[in-house]
């Protein structure tokens, strides 16, 4: 096993804890030797959190739980297995660069679930802007902190989120595949659509189809803390029907697919956050967006209003983007609204936006 940085740190840190210890006890040390020492385990204490590589490297014979609870701050490698972090029921673990960017736009791609098209969803909800900044061979994605992101692969809505977290749930608790001759996932597209609380038909058929063909060819390049990470594919697909294409009046056609290890690298210490599944499903558009985004935050933050409205991937206007988005606020007000995404407040200026969910002030209150 290679020894990284970090663990390197971990030993150090661990030897200068406990001679700090022994220092304290014995009556050899000076009280400015027992105080040099103390700074000398705080020191290494500190930089034995520096983050460093995403995946925990475990040993071999790691017990069951040892790997549990690694895994409830990042992915984790036990001998030649990725395990992604675990998270809650009733939500999905997503890596923050990918949830806080504008990879997945407030847009409708394709036919959604219900069969309304791009075209009809423009009508109440823009498309996407065109003037997404274009790098050498992909986009880049406009995102929220220190990150470089570039998309090399095909548009992506509000849509693919949710399908995507689905897949991801499917690997809470079975290591990552390797790709070559590493098994895969079997489902119904019918149990497939209805564990993501859409009724089965064959206009949500077409579009999990067409969502998981955009998801398989997603290819994304982040630049993050220092470090280059090239994810080239991130789920491989396949489907049972094979040349029956056109043919889904039956729901017993099958998906066979396999999240890939790449993506473990996106899930480092507070890389990620457990997103509840009442955001994801909050409503179409811009009112799925703000839960979303905002239920990776644990507090109030002012933030520009120039760049949420970037974020969202909104073609509309600075005043009728405004507008829209003081709406779906109004709209996750209501008493009916699942408390994890709640809005308590918030506050929308001609160059700022404040907002303040529920569960954040009862989170602070518990503390």
């Amino acid at each position: 096993m290679t020894t990284t940085k970090n663990s390197r740190h971990a030993i150090a840190a661990g030897d200068v804890k406990t001679l700090a210890t022994l220092a304290l006890e014995s009556n050899h040390f000076t009280q400015h030797q027992k105080d040099v020492i103390h700074r000398a385990a705080a020191r290494a204490e500190r930089a034995s959190r520096v983050p460093g590589e995403p995946i925990l490297q475990l040993p071999p014979n790691a017990t069951p739980n040892e790997v549990n609870s690694a895994r409830k701050r990042r992915s984790v490698r036990r001998g030649k297995d990725i395990f992604l972090p675990s998270w809650k029921p009733e939500t999905t673990g997503f890596p923050n660069v990918l949830v806080r960017s504008a990879l997945w736009s407030m847009r409708t791609i394709g036919l959604t679930p219900d069969g309304v098209t791009e075209a009809q969803n423009a009508v109440d909800q823009d498309t996407i802007s065109g003037d997404i900044d274009q790098e050498p061979g992909g986009r880049l994605i406009p995102g929220m902190g220190d990150f470089t992101l570039i998309n090399r692969g095909p548009a992506l809505g509000s849509y693919d989120r949710r399908v995507f977290a689905s897949c991801v749930d499917y690997y809470k608790d079975r290591p990552l595949s390797p790709g070559g001759d590493s098994s895969w996932v079997e489902v119904s597209f019918y149990l497939f659509v209805n564990q993501m609380g859409v009724a089965y038909s064959a206009e949500s058929h077409r579009s999990l189809r067409a969502s998981l063909e955009r998801l398989s060819a997603l290819s994304l390049h982040l630049r993050h803390d220092g470090f280059e990470r090239h994810l080239p594919r991130i789920l491989e697909v396949s489907f049972a029907d094979g040349k029956a294409r056109g043919d889904i009046s039956s729901g017993s056609d099958k998906i066979v697919f396999r999240v890939l290890e790449p993506l473990a690298e996106l899930y480092g210490p507070a890389k990620w956050t457990a997103v509840p599944h009442s955001a994801l499903n909050a409503g179409k558009g811009l009112k799925s967006w703000v839960a979303t985004f905002y239920s990776t935050h644990r507090r109030s933050l002012p933030l520009p209003l120039a760049l949420v409205q970037r974020l969202t991937g909104t073609g509309a206007t600075t005043a009728k983007f405004t507008f829209q988005l003081k709406e779906s606020l109004k709209n996750l007000q209501e008493s009916n609204v699942p408390e994890a995404v709640r809005v308590a407040d918030y506050s929308v200026s001609k160059t700022e936006v404040t907002v303040h969910l529920t569960r954040w002030g009862k989170e602070v209150a518990a503390k």
